[in-house]
């Protein structure tokens, strides 16, 4: 009667540690679950992470691309600005131009004719004013000066005539001196007065005194004015000699 009372303390026995093994089983399979969905929420999370850096990344890439392309943009835009500006103001100025030429050719008149009068009458002026100028300075040239004289020298020459300045002509390279000179004058009556002192002497040599017309050269135009000036000093002599005449005579 009691050893089957063991069997059944024996199989409870066995029965309560098969269940603590199941039991034990189902935690571990339960904890190795829980770390699988750890591991994979970290990868998921590391993942997310790295994609949200990775779009932080493009994003600031596509804006530096975006603000290059403005300012590239803009500097198209302000070049387009400048040359238009440029060809407006050439176009203004090309148009002024015109208007100004048109209104010249209204004052002056359209036709070639009316323009060669012009022109005629504006040498004419030109040739008076010139004329005027040469009335106001009275110059003659003086050649054969001995090379050692000063330009006080010829100014004792002409110490009767009462001479305004003397200027030396010189070497431009070697700044010697080249032995003329032209001696200015406050009149004509002085002038003229001057050119009748051709051979007078300057430090032992005789003086060649002429008139000059200024600007050197042998010109058609200086010739003439040289002509011209050569007249007014006959004329002026036969005055002068006629009043000594009279003055004698009285």
């Amino acid at each position: 009667a009691d050893q089957p009372k063991k069997t059944k303390k024996v199989k409870q026995g066995e029965t309560t540690q098969a269940e603590e093994t199941m039991a034990d089983e189902s935690k571990a399979e339960v904890k190795e679950t829980k770390l699988k969905k750890n591991k994979k929420k970290n990868k998921e999370a590391k993942k997310g992470a790295n994609t949200e850096a990775n779009d932080g990344d493009a994003k600031d890439t596509q804006g530096e691309e975006a603000k290059a392309d403005e300012s590239t943009t803009k500097q198209e835009n302000n070049q387009a600005e400048t040359k238009s500006k440029k060809n407006k103001k050439k176009n203004k100025e090309a148009k002024k131009d015109e208007n100004t030429e048109a209104n010249g050719d209204a004052k002056d008149g359209t036709t070639d004719g009316s323009k060669n009068k012009n022109s005629k009458s504006q040498k004419g002026k030109e040739k008076k004013e010139e004329q005027k100028g040469d009335k106001k300075r009275f110059i003659v040239f003086v050649g054969n000066i001995p090379y050692h004289a000063t330009p006080e020298d010829v100014k004792k020459a002409f110490s009767k005539v009462n001479p305004l300045g003397v200027r030396f002509l010189t070497d431009k390279k070697t700044q010697k001196f080249r032995g003329f000179c032209f001696v200015e004058f406050t009149n004509g009556e002085d002038m003229g007065r001057a050119l009748m002192m051709q051979g007078t002497l300057c430090r032992g040599r005789p003086m060649n005194v002429e008139l000059t017309a200024g600007g050197g050269g042998n010109t058609e135009s200086r010739k003439g004015k040289i002509k011209t000036k050569k007249r007014k000093t006959k004329r002026r002599k036969k005055n002068t000699d006629g009043e000594e005449a009279t003055s004698e005579e009285g």
